[in-house]
């Protein structure tokens, strides 16, 4: 079925994976053209997009979602839109402070996994999606760090 993250659900999206390049738009989860979850064609910043509008996470850290490299992303929207994102259980600050927030209350059900719409424009994510674990709230801080302990063992992601 669909995932309806309107404004004002929370949501925490943890994913373990890897890309394989940066060449190209990386949708991670999507709906339409105005709606998903992924990178930025070309670098490694976050990007969201609800309702035609887009939200970019870039984080103080350089590189961080590099290419050729396994790891357990996470990015968290709570009640008031704020979005937070973590590499493995670390959090990364936003460049220049402050966070993000996402508060498109006409988001669409998401309900396709690797791209951002189906057919030729796709956007489809290059690299491989290990697990995927949606849910309608933000974890504490515990269920966050023992989910995403679970999904390094498995996978076998330092």
């Amino acid at each position: 079925g669909d995932l309806d993250f309107s404004h004002p659900r929370a949501f925490t999206i943890i994913l373990a994976m890897r890309r394989e390049s940066t060449s190209s738009a990386h949708q991670i989860i999507g709906a339409d053209a105005d709606e998903f979850i992924g990178f930025v064609s070309g670098n490694d910043k976050l990007k969201l997009r609800a309702g035609g509008s887009n939200v970019i996470i870039e984080q103080a850290t350089a590189n961080l979602w590099a290419h050729s490299e396994d790891y357990v992303i996470t990015i968290t929207k709570d009640n008031s839109g704020n979005l937070l994102s973590y590499k493995n259980s670390t959090f990364y600050a936003e460049s220049g402070g402050g966070t993000s927030t996402l508060t498109g209350t006409d988001l669409a059900p998401l309900n396709i996994l690797g791209a951002q719409t189906t057919g030729g424009s796709g956007k489809n994510f290059d690299g491989i999606m290990y697990e995927v674990i949606l849910c309608d709230t933000v974890l504490s801080t515990d269920d966050r760090n023992d989910t995403i302990t679970y999904l390094k063992n498995k996978f076998s992601i330092s």
